[in-house]
């Protein structure tokens, strides 16, 4: 039979009046108690972030129920999640739609495969470990006509199984091929079934500290706040995997690109360090012959922040090699351009300038408000020292930066990207290299310096 279509005529318009309810299951797992599951760093702020992304995406929805289990909020246990489950799958109508989220491990077992929670054991999965095939049952007794799978579930290719403190380790298998057939399957048998996983079989689920999320639930939450709406404002299930696919994967070769450029320039100082690169992550989806999935409705599309920002500040005056740099910039870079120092600037002035060029992070900011942007600085003065040894970028009489308050900025940004060109005037090689020692990021930080 030929399936449903979903769409605006009679999905989205139960839930925009209320006559559907909107379920959200979300589940994150960073801490495990069995020792041979690495603790992980972005679980927890991906299931977060998701939910909140979700919340954003239907908040024209009136009915909406979301379970959030967390470090930090509720934690994730084996009961606490088939009680969450149980609760959804039983209290849902036809045309209600059940959404379910996982960031954490993935482990196969067998011929099953199984989702870690916080007290997962090892040594006894099939009672402690939620597993694929119990979670698609949970589906399978849910009249919710519309069903949306999230899977991040595979963030390490290197796991050990220890079944106990004592015994060898066991390179655990890769859980994808086994989550694919089953949601397969599982797409076969229900014409609302739609499914998303992080990536492909063999391959890797990346985290990134200037994302402060997994690559993959990063660009989920930038979707569903209305990155991935087409132009009558709606976000389809379809629209945001091409969303999320295409910017993972111009994600992760931007950051091999960054991985080049920090290799080239540590050859070139006869460091022979290889940073090696990410390798190829590529969101997948499970579905078949369904209609139009609706997930949320952004009436108006968000005014994002210019993508890219850039600051010049050229302290020796000359002008015209940085006019035409400025213009560069501008006409083929697309950057939102900013000269200084400025008639009568002072130190504290060009600071504000740097910090908003970088997005630098306040002590207020959360991770989840992290943008995606390049910022580009050009620097171009004389270096002084300080009477305490402190190294100071001079660029006009009161305006002086030292390299301690750079770096500091540096870290702090949130921005994305940084390309960073400093001129420093008659500066030995040797205190330039000390310069760009104590300036440059770690590899994954996206720095080309």
């Amino acid at each position: 039979m030929c399936p449903m279509s979903l769409g605006t005529s009679q999905q989205a318009r139960a839930l925009e009046t209320g006559q559907a309810r909107l379920w959200l299951v979300a589940i994150g797992v960073d801490l495990y108690d069995d020792p041979g599951l690495a603790n992980l760093r972005y679980s927890s702020l991906d299931c977060r972030g998701a939910s909140e992304a979700l919340a954003d995406a239907t908040q024209v929805f009136p009915q909406r129920e979301m379970h959030l289990l967390c470090d930090g909020v509720r934690t994730p246990t084996i009961t606490a999640t088939r009680t969450s489950l149980q609760k959804v799958a039983s209290a849902a109508s036809e045309l209600d739609t059940v959404a379910i989220y996982f960031s954490g491990h993935g482990v196969v077992s067998g011929d099953r495969t199984y989702l870690c929670l916080t007290d997962t054991e090892l040594s006894d999965i099939d009672s402690t470990a939620l597993g694929l095939h119990e979670l698609l049952a949970y589906l399978d007794s849910c009249p919710a006509r519309q069903q949306l799978v999230w899977l991040d579930a595979c963030h390490s290719g290197s796991l050990s199984w220890r079944g106990s403190r004592d015994a060898g380790a066991t390179t655990l298998d890769d859980p994808i091929p086994q989550m694919m057939t089953l949601l397969r399957q599982r797409a076969a048998s229900s014409s609302g079934f739609y499914a998303m996983l992080s990536c492909d079989r063999g391959q890797q689920a990346w985290e990134f500290p200037q994302l402060g999320h997994g690559v993959f639930t990063y660009f989920l939450m930038r979707g569903l706040r209305g990155e991935a709406a087409d132009d009558r404002g709606t976000i389809e299930a379809d629209g945001l995997y091409r969303y999320v696919y295409h910017n993972t994967i111009r994600y992760i070769d931007k950051a091999n690109q960054q991985l080049r450029l920090i290799e080239q320039q540590q050859r070139s100082r006869g460091s022979t360090q290889v940073q090696p690169e990410y390798p190829l992550q590529t969101p997948k989806r499970i579905v078949e012959g369904v209609g139009e999935l609706i997930i949320g409705l952004k009436p108006q599309r968000p005014n994002a922040p210019h993508p890219r920002q850039a600051a010049i500040a050229d302290g020796l005056g000359s002008g015209t090699n940085t006019l035409a740099l400025g213009k560069t910039l501008q006409s083929a870079g697309q950057f939102e351009l900013a000269f200084w120092p400025q008639p009568g600037c002072k130190d504290e002035e060009l600071r504000e300038a740097i910090a908003t060029c970088l997005q630098v992070e306040s002590d207020e900011s959360a991770a989840g408000d992290r943008e995606l942007s390049t910022a580009l600085l050009y620097l171009r003065g004389r270096v002084e020292t300080e009477a305490a040894g402190e190294p100071v970028l001079v660029l006009g009489d009161d305006v002086r930066l030292s390299r301690s308050w750079l770096r500091r900025q540096l870290k702090r940004s949130r921005a994305t990207h940084q390309v960073v060109i400093l001129e420093l005037l008659d500066l030995p090689r040797e205190q330039t290299e000390d310069w760009l020692d104590d300036l440059q990021l770690a590899p994954e930080r996206g720095q080309a310096l």
